[in-house]
Order: C-alpha cells, then structure tokens, then sequence
C-alpha cells in the first residue's frame, strides 16, 4: 500500500509539474 501511495504522489508531482509549465507558457505567450 505505501509503494502505491508514494507512485500517486510521484505522478501527481508530474502532473503539477506540467501543468505549471503550461501555464508559465500560457501568461508568456
């Protein structure tokens, strides 16, 4: 259960990740 608790938070650090930089490019542009 840890194992898959830490994966989610991975990927949701991932996911945030991304969407930052979408965003960083979406107020850039």
């Amino acid at each position: 259960m840890e194992g898959r608790h830490f994966i989610g938070i991975e990927h949701s650090a991932k996911y945030a990740n991304i969407a930052r930089a979408r965003l960083t490019e979406a107020l850039a542009a």
